[in-house]
């Protein structure tokens, strides 16, 4: 009996296999079934990471527990929380992701001309606002208006319409403002601009928080103040301030006289000179003098 190997059928029978090559019809062919699980454990997969960052998402930036329910307001002094829930309240419920710091805190400074505001993040529902203030140095009459202004020379408040003083030709004098300012009773020293040095914008409505003085500019006026502590004849009680780029300032004591510094030069030198020339001559004579020129160093000039 001839026998037929398997090898033999593989290479004289096309397409006939050996018997442990051959499929069951009704298995499938080996591994092809882990391939399939595989496969599905991925969809699955796929879906639930989806899912867990569908939520987190939704959690995050949409659902209410990030939305903003408390704004805490620190600093202020002069101005109340009341003062900015007007500008505030508009970020109430809002998702405190998307919140843009930035622009509150410029908007803040823009309506209340503060000189600085901190506005921290406080997760996940509240805002702590920290503002600074500006403080008020000066009185400061210009344009027919009586305004406040802080010792960097920022103009922030409106304090008096003095409009109706002017008629078609008149035009109110010193004493009649300096008694407007008076009334109002703000205790800061009293400047009158008759123009603006340095070339700085006029104070008004639409420019509040606009610079009309350099600071060191400021800060060499106020020692004009110093005159005070020669004796009680200088009580200041205005300054008046004339001319652009280079101003001529006149201090006005309440006996009326004017004193004329130049700050350009040292004014604590101007004063001491004052002193001396004060305990010298000047005491005896200090109420019937219109002025005292103190812009020339040691040689002072009165009259």
């Amino acid at each position: 009996m001839r026998y037929w190997s398997g090898k033999k059928q593989r290479r004289n029978f096309k397409g006939f296999h050996h018997p442990r090559e051959f499929e069951n019809p009704f298995f499938k062919k080996k591994g092809s079934f882990s391939s399939s699980r595989r496969g599905i454990r991925l969809k699955i997969d796929f879906l639930l990471s989806f899912l867990v960052i569908s939520g987190w998402v939704y959690f995050l930036f949409f659902s209410p527990y990030f939305s903003v329910i408390d704004i805490a307001v620190s600093g202020n002094k002069k101005l109340t929380k009341k003062n900015f829930d007007d500008y505030l309240t508009q970020n109430y419920n809002k998702n405190i992701f998307f919140l843009n710091i930035a622009k509150i805190s410029s908007g803040l400074t823009d309506n209340f001309i503060l000189k600085g505001v901190n506005i921290e993040k406080i997760y996940p529902r509240s805002l702590a606002v920290t503002v600074i203030e500006r403080h008020p140095e000066y009185a400061v009459f210009y344009e027919k208006y009586l305004y406040l202004m802080d010792g960097e020379g920022i103009v922030f408040k409106e304090l008096k319409d003095l409009s109706s003083f002017y008629g078609a030709s008149s035009t109110p004098g010193s004493a009649d403002l300096f008694k407007e300012y008076e009334d109002l009773k703000s205790g800061y020293p009293f400047l009158m601009f008759s123009a603006l040095a340095r070339g700085g914008p006029a104070p008004g409505d639409n420019n509040r928080g606009a610079e009309i003085y350099k600071q060191k500019f400021l800060s060499e006026l106020k020692k004009t103040y110093g005159a005070e502590k020669i004796s009680a004849d200088f009580k200041i009680k205005y300054i008046t301030i004339k001319g652009g780029n280079d101003p001529q300032i006149t201090v006005t004591l309440f006996n009326n006289v004017e004193l004329y510094f130049d700050l350009d030069l040292d004014v604590q030198t101007q004063i001491d000179y004052l002193q001396i020339l004060y305990a010298e001559k000047l005491n005896k004579i200090i109420n019937d003098l219109k002025y005292i020129d103190l812009r020339f160093g040691k040689k002072i000039y009165y009259k």
